[in-house]
């Protein structure tokens, strides 16, 4: 083999190596904005996307509401018929959600029982329809853990437009999502509703 064809040979191998080494990053990358339960964009994915829409909302891009949504008696799921049990039960709201949403929705697992949806392109009266049609889906999907729990979704809904910055966004959302679970929990409440 002359130097010219080791050369070739030697840049081939490092060409391949260089695909195989990018692959696992990619696959890396996904990991770490997954969550390894629901298969869902995880926290870390939820805060860099939720900052990048209300810039560009702030810019003169496009209003989106963000739900905050809570698994109602949750723990007690987990008490009563095991983790397996609860792990289980995120896996079906989860695909649940995903289901009953258009596919420019963006669903995340924030942690524990809490999930996050972002709808872009939407406001607050269409958003409230989504919510409440969610609610109204996952009482089906639900209803075999109603025997051991009064299982549901809190829902908090916030708009972005009425909004200074993402921190008081999330805190709207949050507290919004906190008076669906004190007026009973299973339905949704926007931060204007009180």
């Amino acid at each position: 083999m002359n130097d010219t064809e080791r050369f070739q040979k030697e840049n081939e191998q490092l060409r391949n190596r260089l695909v195989e080494l990018t692959q696992e990053v990619h696959r890396l990358k996904k990991l770490s904005e997954t969550d390894g339960l629901t298969g869902l964009a995880n926290r870390r994915s939820f805060e860099k996307v939720v900052r990048q829409r209300f810039i560009e909302q702030s810019r003169g891009g496009n209003v989106f509401c963000l739900m905050m949504i809570d698994v109602d008696e949750f723990k007690r799921i987990n008490d009563r018929l095991g983790h397996s049990a609860g792990d289980q039960l995120l896996q079906n709201i989860s695909a649940a959600l995903e289901r009953n949403l258009r596919s420019s929705d963006l669903v995340f697992r924030v942690g524990g029982d809490e999930l996050a949806v972002i709808l872009p392109n939407s406001e607050m009266a269409i958003s409230v329809v989504v919510a409440n049609r969610i609610i109204d889906t996952m009482c089906c999907a639900l209803e075999d853990y109603r025997q051991y729990a009064a299982i549901g979704l809190s829902i908090g809904l916030v708009e972005s437009i009425d909004h200074p910055s993402v921190e008081d966004l999330l805190d709207a959302a949050d507290k919004a999502m906190y008076q669906a679970k004190k007026r009973g929990g299973n339905r949704c409440s926007t931060d204007s509703s009180g």
